[in-house]
Protein backbone atom coordinates (compact mmCIF):
# COMPACT_ATOMS: atom_id res chain seq x y z
CA UNK A 1 0.00 0.00 0.00
CA UNK A 2 1.48 3.11 -0.71
CA UNK A 3 1.11 5.38 2.28
CA UNK A 4 0.64 2.76 4.70
CA UNK A 5 4.73 3.18 6.02
CA UNK A 6 6.69 6.51 7.23
CA UNK A 7 8.53 7.59 3.91
CA UNK A 8 11.47 10.16 2.95
CA UNK A 9 13.11 11.51 0.07
CA UNK A 10 16.14 13.92 -1.05
CA UNK A 11 16.68 15.15 -4.30
CA UNK A 12 19.19 16.92 -6.38
CA UNK A 13 19.47 18.63 -9.21
CA UNK A 14 21.79 20.43 -11.55
CA UNK A 15 20.73 23.09 -14.20
CA UNK A 16 22.65 24.56 -17.12
CA UNK A 17 21.05 27.16 -19.44
CA UNK A 18 22.16 27.90 -22.68
CA UNK A 19 20.84 31.37 -23.57
CA UNK A 20 19.84 32.42 -27.46
CA UNK A 21 22.70 34.51 -28.70
CA UNK A 22 20.35 37.12 -29.49
CA UNK A 23 20.08 38.89 -26.21
CA UNK A 24 22.88 39.85 -24.27
CA UNK A 25 21.32 38.74 -20.93
CA UNK A 26 18.39 36.33 -20.74
CA UNK A 27 16.74 34.73 -17.54
CA UNK A 28 17.93 31.56 -17.07
CA UNK A 29 16.64 28.80 -14.20
CA UNK A 30 15.31 30.32 -11.00
CA UNK A 31 14.34 28.98 -7.66
CA UNK A 32 10.79 29.95 -8.51
CA UNK A 33 8.51 27.89 -10.60
CA UNK A 34 6.08 30.19 -12.25
CA UNK A 35 8.14 32.05 -14.15
CA UNK A 36 8.89 30.82 -17.59
CA UNK A 37 12.22 30.88 -19.52
CA UNK A 38 13.46 34.47 -21.53
CA UNK A 39 12.42 34.04 -25.07
CA UNK A 40 15.62 32.00 -26.93
CA UNK A 41 16.26 30.52 -23.68
CA UNK A 42 17.25 26.89 -23.31
CA UNK A 43 17.97 24.66 -20.08
CA UNK A 44 19.14 21.51 -19.72
CA UNK A 45 18.95 19.81 -16.68
CA UNK A 46 19.48 16.83 -14.27
CA UNK A 47 16.92 16.55 -11.41
CA UNK A 48 17.97 13.22 -8.92
CA UNK A 49 15.16 12.04 -7.16
CA UNK A 50 15.61 9.37 -3.76
CA UNK A 51 12.30 8.18 -2.18
CA UNK A 52 12.79 5.24 0.58
CA UNK A 53 9.77 3.62 2.58
CA UNK A 54 10.22 1.01 5.69
CA UNK A 55 9.45 -2.16 5.30
CA UNK A 56 5.59 -3.30 5.78
CA UNK A 57 5.41 -6.47 3.89
CA UNK A 58 6.73 -10.14 4.22
CA UNK A 59 5.57 -10.41 0.29
CA UNK A 60 4.88 -8.58 -2.87
CA UNK A 61 1.34 -7.61 -3.59
CA UNK A 62 -0.09 -6.25 -6.57
CA UNK A 63 -0.19 -2.46 -4.86
CA UNK A 64 3.64 -2.95 -3.68
CA UNK A 65 5.22 -0.17 -3.96
CA UNK A 66 9.59 0.03 -3.62
CA UNK A 67 11.02 0.55 -0.45
CA UNK A 68 13.44 2.38 -2.59
CA UNK A 69 13.33 4.36 -5.34
CA UNK A 70 15.60 6.28 -7.52
CA UNK A 71 13.98 8.55 -10.36
CA UNK A 72 16.69 10.57 -12.93
CA UNK A 73 14.99 13.23 -14.83
CA UNK A 74 16.82 14.91 -18.18
CA UNK A 75 15.19 17.81 -18.73
CA UNK A 76 15.22 20.17 -22.14
CA UNK A 77 13.35 23.08 -21.96
CA UNK A 78 13.09 25.88 -24.96
CA UNK A 79 12.00 29.36 -24.32
CA UNK A 80 10.11 30.18 -27.63
CA UNK A 81 7.70 33.07 -26.67
CA UNK A 82 8.01 35.16 -23.34
CA UNK A 83 5.09 33.77 -21.41
CA UNK A 84 5.80 30.46 -23.04
CA UNK A 85 8.11 27.18 -22.95
CA UNK A 86 8.37 23.91 -24.31
CA UNK A 87 9.75 20.86 -22.21
CA UNK A 88 10.83 17.37 -22.62
CA UNK A 89 10.67 15.21 -20.21
CA UNK A 90 13.12 11.94 -20.56
CA UNK A 91 13.30 10.06 -16.19
CA UNK A 92 15.70 6.62 -15.65
CA UNK A 93 13.75 4.57 -13.19
CA UNK A 94 14.89 2.26 -10.58
CA UNK A 95 12.70 0.39 -8.03
CA UNK A 96 13.83 -1.84 -5.39
CA UNK A 97 11.22 -4.03 -3.21
CA UNK A 98 12.72 -5.88 -0.25
CA UNK A 99 10.97 -8.02 2.72
CA UNK A 100 12.01 -10.42 4.72
CA UNK A 101 9.94 -12.63 2.93
CA UNK A 102 10.73 -12.02 -0.46
CA UNK A 103 14.53 -10.69 -0.40
CA UNK A 104 15.01 -7.34 -2.69
CA UNK A 105 13.63 -7.62 -6.27
CA UNK A 106 13.67 -4.81 -8.65
CA UNK A 107 15.44 -3.17 -11.63
CA UNK A 108 16.27 0.08 -13.05
CA UNK A 109 14.87 0.79 -16.87
CA UNK A 110 13.50 3.91 -19.11
CA UNK A 111 10.45 5.96 -17.39
CA UNK A 112 7.25 7.48 -19.22
CA UNK A 113 8.18 10.72 -21.49
CA UNK A 114 6.71 13.77 -20.82
CA UNK A 115 6.08 16.84 -22.89
CA UNK A 116 4.94 19.50 -21.10
CA UNK A 117 3.89 23.46 -22.62
CA UNK A 118 4.15 26.04 -19.75
CA UNK A 119 2.27 29.44 -19.75
CA UNK A 120 2.56 31.83 -17.67
CA UNK A 121 -0.63 33.92 -17.35
CA UNK A 122 -0.27 36.76 -14.76
CA UNK A 123 3.02 38.62 -14.03
CA UNK A 124 2.85 41.84 -11.69
CA UNK A 125 5.88 43.72 -11.06
CA UNK A 126 6.32 46.20 -7.89
CA UNK A 127 9.00 48.09 -6.46
CA UNK A 128 8.15 45.33 -3.22
CA UNK A 129 8.85 42.39 -6.44
CA UNK A 130 7.09 40.50 -8.79
CA UNK A 131 4.17 37.99 -8.34
CA UNK A 132 3.94 35.35 -11.24
CA UNK A 133 1.33 32.66 -12.21
CA UNK A 134 1.62 29.69 -14.79
CA UNK A 135 0.12 26.34 -15.46
CA UNK A 136 1.37 23.84 -17.98
CA UNK A 137 0.07 21.18 -19.52
CA UNK A 138 0.90 18.02 -21.80
CA UNK A 139 0.85 13.99 -21.97
CA UNK A 140 2.67 11.29 -20.31
CA UNK A 141 3.41 8.64 -23.15
CA UNK A 142 3.85 5.02 -22.43
CA UNK A 143 7.56 4.85 -23.51
CA UNK A 144 8.75 3.31 -20.02
CA UNK A 145 9.94 -0.60 -19.02
CA UNK A 146 7.32 -3.23 -18.17
CA UNK A 147 8.84 -5.91 -18.13
CA UNK A 148 11.47 -5.74 -14.98
CA UNK A 149 10.75 -9.63 -13.36
CA UNK A 150 11.68 -11.19 -9.85
CA UNK A 151 12.85 -14.47 -8.30
CA UNK A 152 11.68 -17.21 -10.80
CA UNK A 153 11.26 -14.77 -13.83
CA UNK A 154 7.85 -13.85 -12.16
CA UNK A 155 6.64 -10.54 -14.02
CA UNK A 156 7.06 -7.82 -11.03
CA UNK A 157 3.32 -5.59 -10.27
CA UNK A 158 2.49 -2.49 -12.36
CA UNK A 159 3.85 -0.39 -9.59
CA UNK A 160 7.32 -1.73 -9.22
CA UNK A 161 7.51 -1.03 -13.14
CA UNK A 162 9.93 1.47 -14.63
CA UNK A 163 6.92 2.28 -17.03
CA UNK A 164 2.93 2.32 -16.40
CA UNK A 165 2.35 1.53 -19.85
CA UNK A 166 -0.78 4.03 -20.03
CA UNK A 167 -0.78 7.74 -21.60
CA UNK A 168 -1.90 10.10 -18.91
CA UNK A 169 -2.50 13.58 -18.85
CA UNK A 170 -0.42 15.89 -16.52
CA UNK A 171 -1.86 19.26 -15.20
CA UNK A 172 -0.14 21.47 -13.28
CA UNK A 173 -0.50 25.39 -11.47
CA UNK A 174 2.31 27.10 -10.04
CA UNK A 175 2.38 30.80 -8.37
CA UNK A 176 5.59 32.90 -7.08
CA UNK A 177 5.10 35.95 -4.55
CA UNK A 178 8.88 37.78 -4.39
CA UNK A 179 9.01 40.51 -1.61
CA UNK A 180 7.08 38.94 0.99
CA UNK A 181 6.35 40.88 3.58
CA UNK A 182 7.76 43.55 2.00
CA UNK A 183 11.34 41.66 2.57
CA UNK A 184 12.38 41.86 -0.96
CA UNK A 185 14.47 38.56 -0.45
CA UNK A 186 11.82 36.68 0.53
CA UNK A 187 10.37 34.53 -1.96
CA UNK A 188 6.95 32.59 -1.48
CA UNK A 189 6.55 29.70 -4.14
CA UNK A 190 3.90 27.14 -4.64
CA UNK A 191 3.36 24.50 -7.07
CA UNK A 192 0.87 22.14 -7.72
CA UNK A 193 0.24 19.13 -10.18
CA UNK A 194 -2.04 16.26 -10.68
CA UNK A 195 -1.73 13.11 -13.18
CA UNK A 196 -5.00 11.51 -14.82
CA UNK A 197 -4.35 7.92 -15.40
CA UNK A 198 -5.33 5.49 -18.06
CA UNK A 199 -5.49 1.65 -18.05
CA UNK A 200 -1.68 0.49 -18.54
CA UNK A 201 0.47 -2.62 -18.23
CA UNK A 202 -1.12 -5.50 -16.58
CA UNK A 203 -4.74 -4.07 -16.75
CA UNK A 204 -3.70 -2.21 -13.81
CA UNK A 205 -4.60 1.77 -13.80
CA UNK A 206 -2.63 3.36 -11.34
CA UNK A 207 -4.38 6.08 -9.31
CA UNK A 208 -4.88 9.40 -10.11
CA UNK A 209 -2.54 11.66 -8.01
CA UNK A 210 -2.25 15.06 -6.59
CA UNK A 211 1.00 16.64 -5.48
CA UNK A 212 1.08 20.22 -3.57
CA UNK A 213 4.74 21.81 -2.75
CA UNK A 214 4.76 24.87 -0.40
CA UNK A 215 8.40 26.38 -0.80
CA UNK A 216 9.36 29.84 1.75
CA UNK A 217 12.60 30.98 0.56
CA UNK A 218 15.33 33.24 1.96
CA UNK A 219 17.93 34.93 -0.65
CA UNK A 220 21.05 35.35 2.07
CA UNK A 221 23.84 36.04 -0.52
CA UNK A 222 23.27 37.61 -3.94
CA UNK A 223 26.44 39.03 -5.99
CA UNK A 224 26.04 42.68 -7.23
CA UNK A 225 26.42 41.41 -10.73
CA UNK A 226 23.58 38.97 -9.82
CA UNK A 227 25.14 36.06 -11.37
CA UNK A 228 25.45 34.42 -8.31
CA UNK A 229 22.84 33.68 -5.50
CA UNK A 230 21.54 31.23 -2.76
CA UNK A 231 18.08 30.70 -1.35
CA UNK A 232 17.25 28.75 1.56
CA UNK A 233 14.11 27.79 2.78
CA UNK A 234 11.40 25.13 4.24
CA UNK A 235 9.14 23.33 2.51
CA UNK A 236 5.67 21.55 2.65
CA UNK A 237 4.21 18.97 0.24
CA UNK A 238 0.70 17.35 0.57
CA UNK A 239 0.77 13.46 -1.84
CA UNK A 240 -2.25 12.34 -2.62
CA UNK A 241 -3.19 9.20 -4.64
CA UNK A 242 -6.44 7.39 -5.64
CA UNK A 243 -6.77 3.64 -5.42
CA UNK A 244 -5.56 1.58 -8.43
CA UNK A 245 -7.65 -0.32 -10.19
CA UNK A 246 -6.70 -3.53 -11.45
CA UNK A 247 -8.80 -5.86 -14.05
CA UNK A 248 -11.54 -3.55 -13.47
CA UNK A 249 -11.75 -4.02 -9.87
CA UNK A 250 -10.69 -0.97 -7.36
CA UNK A 251 -7.54 -2.54 -4.71
CA UNK A 252 -9.03 -0.56 -1.63
CA UNK A 253 -6.65 1.14 0.58
CA UNK A 254 -4.02 1.24 -2.70
CA UNK A 255 -3.99 4.32 -2.58
CA UNK A 256 -3.73 7.38 0.61
CA UNK A 257 -1.42 10.60 1.39
CA UNK A 258 1.00 11.58 2.96
CA UNK A 259 2.34 15.06 4.52
CA UNK A 260 6.34 15.51 4.06
CA UNK A 261 8.22 18.91 5.37
CA UNK A 262 11.86 19.29 5.13
CA UNK A 263 14.75 21.90 3.98
CA UNK A 264 15.58 22.85 0.10
CA UNK A 265 18.63 25.26 -0.78
CA UNK A 266 19.03 26.81 -4.54
CA UNK A 267 22.85 28.06 -5.63
CA UNK A 268 23.97 30.06 -8.29
CA UNK A 269 27.53 28.06 -8.89
CA UNK A 270 28.21 30.29 -11.89
CA UNK A 271 26.53 32.29 -14.80
CA UNK A 272 24.22 29.35 -16.27
CA UNK A 273 24.50 26.85 -13.79
CA UNK A 274 22.16 25.98 -10.56
CA UNK A 275 22.63 23.42 -8.24
CA UNK A 276 19.12 22.16 -5.66
CA UNK A 277 19.65 20.18 -2.61
CA UNK A 278 16.76 19.44 -0.94
CA UNK A 279 15.50 16.58 1.47
CA UNK A 280 11.82 15.82 2.56
CA UNK A 281 10.82 13.73 5.60
CA UNK A 282 7.54 11.93 6.15
CA UNK A 283 5.40 13.76 9.21
CA UNK A 284 1.75 12.31 8.88
CA UNK A 285 0.09 9.75 6.47
CA UNK A 286 -2.91 7.84 6.10
CA UNK A 287 -3.27 3.98 6.92
CA UNK A 288 -4.25 2.67 4.19
CA UNK A 289 -7.43 0.30 4.18
CA UNK A 290 -8.64 -3.43 3.66
CA UNK A 291 -11.55 -4.28 1.71
CA UNK A 292 -14.60 -4.32 3.60
CA UNK A 293 -17.51 -3.44 1.57
CA UNK A 294 -19.90 -1.68 3.15
CA UNK A 295 -22.98 -2.35 0.91
CA UNK A 296 -24.09 -5.59 -0.92
CA UNK A 297 -23.96 -3.78 -4.28
CA UNK A 298 -20.10 -3.23 -3.67
CA UNK A 299 -19.27 -6.66 -2.58
CA UNK A 300 -22.10 -7.67 -5.89
CA UNK A 301 -19.75 -5.30 -8.24
CA UNK A 302 -16.08 -6.93 -6.57
CA UNK A 303 -17.61 -10.80 -7.06
CA UNK A 304 -18.81 -10.43 -10.55
CA UNK A 305 -15.84 -7.61 -11.94
CA UNK A 306 -13.13 -10.61 -11.21
CA UNK A 307 -10.98 -11.91 -13.83
CA UNK A 308 -8.07 -14.55 -14.08
CA UNK A 309 -5.59 -12.09 -15.24
CA UNK A 310 -4.67 -12.42 -11.59
CA UNK A 311 -5.58 -15.78 -10.31
CA UNK A 312 -5.55 -14.48 -6.84
CA UNK A 313 -8.32 -12.00 -7.56
CA UNK A 314 -10.51 -14.99 -8.53
CA UNK A 315 -9.33 -17.25 -6.20
CA UNK A 316 -10.80 -14.58 -3.46
CA UNK A 317 -13.85 -14.50 -5.20
CA UNK A 318 -14.54 -18.11 -4.84
CA UNK A 319 -13.25 -17.95 -1.01
CA UNK A 320 -16.02 -15.51 -0.17
CA UNK A 321 -18.06 -17.23 -1.84
CA UNK A 322 -17.82 -20.03 0.25
CA UNK A 323 -17.39 -17.93 3.49
CA UNK A 324 -20.59 -16.59 2.59
CA UNK A 325 -22.18 -20.12 3.03
CA UNK A 326 -20.80 -21.68 6.15
CA UNK A 327 -21.76 -18.10 7.64
CA UNK A 328 -25.23 -18.59 6.52
CA UNK A 329 -24.98 -22.42 7.33
CA UNK A 330 -25.56 -23.69 4.16
CA UNK A 331 -22.29 -25.58 4.32
CA UNK A 332 -20.74 -27.63 7.20
CA UNK A 333 -17.18 -26.13 7.73
CA UNK A 334 -16.17 -29.64 8.62
CA UNK A 335 -17.75 -31.57 5.14
CA UNK A 336 -15.36 -33.10 2.95
CA UNK A 337 -14.88 -32.39 -0.47
CA UNK A 338 -12.60 -34.46 -2.97
CA UNK A 339 -9.83 -32.02 -4.68
CA UNK A 340 -7.11 -34.48 -6.62
CA UNK A 341 -5.72 -31.39 -7.89
CA UNK A 342 -4.36 -30.22 -4.96
CA UNK A 343 -2.05 -33.19 -4.26
CA UNK A 344 0.68 -32.25 -6.24
CA UNK A 345 0.98 -28.98 -3.89
CA UNK A 346 1.11 -30.22 -0.72
CA UNK A 347 -1.81 -28.43 0.63
CA UNK A 348 -2.43 -28.55 4.65
CA UNK A 349 -4.99 -31.05 5.72
CA UNK A 350 -5.43 -32.69 2.54
CA UNK A 351 -5.21 -36.41 3.27
CA UNK A 352 -3.58 -38.90 0.72
CA UNK A 353 -7.07 -39.81 -1.17
CA UNK A 354 -7.48 -36.49 -2.01
CA UNK A 355 -10.12 -35.34 0.39
CA UNK A 356 -9.95 -31.89 2.52
CA UNK A 357 -12.41 -30.11 4.87
CA UNK A 358 -13.98 -26.84 3.76
CA UNK A 359 -12.49 -25.04 7.09
CA UNK A 360 -8.71 -26.20 5.74
CA UNK A 361 -10.03 -25.92 2.03
CA UNK A 362 -10.58 -22.04 2.66
CA UNK A 363 -7.44 -21.84 5.18
CA UNK A 364 -4.87 -23.16 2.40
CA UNK A 365 -6.78 -20.45 -0.22
CA UNK A 366 -6.27 -17.59 2.87
CA UNK A 367 -2.62 -18.58 3.41
CA UNK A 368 -1.94 -18.53 -0.27
CA UNK A 369 -3.74 -15.21 -1.07
CA UNK A 370 -2.03 -13.35 1.61
CA UNK A 371 1.54 -15.05 0.94
CA UNK A 372 1.12 -14.19 -3.06
CA UNK A 373 -1.42 -11.65 -3.95
CA UNK A 374 -0.22 -11.05 -7.43
CA UNK A 375 -0.01 -14.36 -9.63
CA UNK A 376 -0.23 -13.47 -13.34
CA UNK A 377 0.94 -15.35 -16.73
CA UNK A 378 3.91 -17.03 -15.84
CA UNK A 379 3.96 -16.76 -12.12
CA UNK A 380 5.43 -19.48 -10.49
CA UNK A 381 2.43 -20.06 -7.73
CA UNK A 382 -0.65 -19.40 -10.19
CA UNK A 383 -1.03 -23.29 -11.17
CA UNK A 384 -1.26 -23.67 -7.17
CA UNK A 385 -4.12 -21.16 -6.46
CA UNK A 386 -5.73 -22.11 -9.49
CA UNK A 387 -6.36 -25.52 -7.77
CA UNK A 388 -7.23 -23.85 -4.60
CA UNK A 389 -9.96 -21.91 -6.99
CA UNK A 390 -11.26 -25.32 -8.83
CA UNK A 391 -11.43 -27.17 -5.92
CA UNK A 392 -13.49 -24.07 -4.15
CA UNK A 393 -15.55 -23.28 -6.94
CA UNK A 394 -16.61 -27.03 -7.43
CA UNK A 395 -17.60 -26.70 -3.86
CA UNK A 396 -19.75 -23.83 -4.35
CA UNK A 397 -21.32 -25.55 -7.07
CA UNK A 398 -22.19 -28.83 -4.85
CA UNK A 399 -20.07 -31.09 -7.12
CA UNK A 400 -17.41 -32.22 -4.81
CA UNK A 401 -18.78 -32.96 -1.87
CA UNK A 402 -18.77 -36.73 -0.25
CA UNK A 403 -21.94 -38.26 1.11
CA UNK A 404 -22.25 -38.75 5.12
CA UNK A 405 -23.25 -42.33 4.15
CA UNK A 406 -23.76 -44.77 1.08
CA UNK A 407 -26.33 -44.15 -0.86
CA UNK A 408 -29.58 -46.48 -1.95
CA UNK A 409 -29.64 -48.23 -4.89
CA UNK A 410 -31.94 -50.86 -6.24
CA UNK A 411 -31.56 -53.15 -8.63
CA UNK A 412 -34.04 -54.45 -10.99
CA UNK A 413 -34.56 -58.46 -11.37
Amino acid sequence: MLFKNSRSRWAVLLAVCFLGLQVAKAQGPAPETAPSLFPGGALISYNSVFETRTRSQTSISATSFATFSHEGDFNFTWGFHPNFDLALLVPVVTHRFSSAGAGTVGGTGLGDIMMLVKYRLYRRDSERGTTQASISFGPKLPTGRTGLTGMNATLLPATLQPGSGSTDFFLAGNWTYTGLFNLRRLVADEDFHSQLRTTGTQDTRLGNNMESRFWLSYRPYEAKSGEREWFIGPELSWLYSANESIGGSVQQGSGGQVLLAGITSYVGVRPGMHLWLGMDWDIAHSTGADFNPATTKALSNWLVRATDTNMAYVLSVQLAAMQLNVRHTLVNGSALVYAPGLLLYGTVGLNSAGFISITDLMSAAAAEIQAHALTTAGSPDRAGQEALKDALEDANNNKNFTQSSPSTFSFSD
